[in-house]
């Protein structure tokens, strides 16, 4: 993976790059290499920026939020999945981001900043599909919330 990475610092800036930088670090993440994951990530999420490719931008924030999680940085985990639920175009991409969001809060035990979330995931959830993804979306929120406790809001999904 070492050799792709150095081959693509000779690539011009462009769609391609961007998305080639992005599966490489979620390959190294899944591999276990976060600190290389989260810098091609992030040289991912810089030319996405310089291009200005908001879809490319939340999907990077996106991946960069998982790589934080793992490496137990959560306030960055936070802030990525944050800015990609900001970004995001597609419907299931920031109803994904704020999910991971809720989770995190819930892990923490931040239940205030977990509950203002809940009601906005909410409505985003009926714009989704009832596609494969969208139903585990449904069923991430779910079990998100029960692990809050709060039921009137796991009955309402």
């Amino acid at each position: 993976m070492n050799t792709v990475s150095q081959q693509l610092q000779t690539q011009p800036d462009s769609l391609e790059k961007v998305t080639a930088l992005r599966s490489l670090g979620n390959a190294q993440q899944q591999l276990g290499d976060l600190e290389q994951s989260k810098e091609n990530l992030q040289q991912s999420l810089e030319i996405a920026q310089r291009l200005q490719l908001p879809l490319e931008i939340s999907l990077t924030e996106f991946s960069l939020g998982n790589t934080a999680r793992v490496l137990g940085k959560i306030e960055d985990a936070i802030t990525h999945y944050e800015n990609a639920a900001l970004v995001a175009s597609n419907p299931l991409t920031k109803v994904q981001a704020q999910i991971n969001q809720l989770s995190l809060l819930a892990l923490n035990e931040r239940i205030a900043e977990a509950q203002t979330l809940i009601p906005t995931i909410q409505s985003q959830l009926a714009t989704v599909p009832t596609t494969q993804v969208g139903i585990y979306a449904r069923i991430n929120f779910a079990r998100t919330i029960s692990k809050i406790g709060n039921q009137k809001n796991i009955a309402e999904i």
